[in-house]
């Protein structure tokens, strides 16, 4: 996750997004984000700002803030979608591909269960692979999930 550590409340996001992240695992829901800004660009943000100019020391704005914040903002989706066996849209102003991959994408799937060994409720990320004998075929899955914890999960 990419929130930055010196924002007060960045910390609270972090660990909200790893709890929706976690309960969207244990669900089996998997997020596709599509990021409707299209293709941003922070220069025109920038331009909204009126009357204000760039690179202006006594506001504490500058242009390369701002594009910190978008690319924020898209590895948070990327991060969220990937965490989940999604995808994210982003930077594209035709989203017709995006809604016809996530089309595909649930069309047609193998669902495969086990029974872990490890039995430890230290809430902690446990890896999975799964690999496939025959070739040619294509496996897209769960890097892992997140262990229970002793505490119960947030409704």
């Amino acid at each position: 996750m990419t929130v930055s550590q010196n924002r007060g409340d960045g910390w609270i996001l972090l660990s909200d997004t790893r709890d929706a992240i976690n309960a969207a695992t244990r669900a089996n829901v998997n997020i596709y984000a599509i990021d409707p800004r299209g293709l941003a660009i922070p220069d025109e943000d920038m331009i909204t700002v009126s009357g204000v100019p760039p690179d202006d020391q006594s506001l504490g704005l500058r242009l390369t803030d701002m594009a910190d914040e978008l690319r924020t903002a898209q590895d948070s989706l990327r991060v969220l979608s990937g965490e989940t066996g999604g995808f994210a849209s982003l930077t594209r102003n035709d989203f017709t591909r995006a809604f016809e991959r996530i089309v595909e994408e649930n069309s047609s799937y193998y669902l495969l269960g086990y029974y872990p060994t490890n039995d430890k409720r230290d809430g902690r990320f446990r890896k999975i692979e799964v690999r496939l004998a025959r070739p040619g075929l294509e496996v897209k899955a769960r890097r892992g999930y997140a262990g229970p914890s002793a505490k119960p999960p947030k409704d």
